[in-house]
C-alpha cells in the first residue's frame, strides 16, 4: 500500500540486511523458494525474521525470529499456519503490548 513498515527499516538501517518477498522468488512455494535463495545468494545467513502469520516457517536449520504482527488467536481465526511457526520460531516479537 506503499506506507514504510517496520521490514523496511530493518532493510534500510541494518547493515547486512536484506528482504526476500514474491517479487523475487515467486508466491507459488514461496518458503521453499525463499530456503533456496538464501542458500544460494547469501548462504552466510544467519538469522532470518519473517512474519509468523501469513507465509509458512522458511528454515528449521536456520535462527528464525518470527514477528506476530497479527494475532489471529484474539481475531477468533484460527491458523495452522501460525501456530506451526510460533512452535517452531526461536525467538517471537511483536509490536504491541496488546499482541503480545
Amino acid at each position: 500500500m506503499g506506507e514504510k513498515v517496520f521490514w523496511d527499516y530493518l532493510i534500510e538501517n541494518l547493515p547486512n540486511v536484506y528482504g526476500i518477498d514474491h517479487r523475487i522468488v515467486g508466491e507459488k512455494n514461496f518458503p521453499k523458494k525463499a530456503k533456496e535463495y538464501i542458500n544460494q545468494k547469501h548462504s552466510n545467513t544467519k538469522v532470518i525474521i519473517q512474519n509468523a502469520s501469513f507465509i509458512d516457517f522458511i528454515d528449521k536449520d536456520t535462527y528464525t525470529i518470527a514477528f506476530l504482527q497479527d494475532d489471529l488467536r484474539s481475531m477468533g481465526r484460527q491458523s495452522y499456519q501460525q501456530e506451526r511457526n510460533l512452535k517452531l520460531a526461536h525467538k517471537i516479537i511483536t509490536n504491541s503490548y496488546q499482541t503480545a
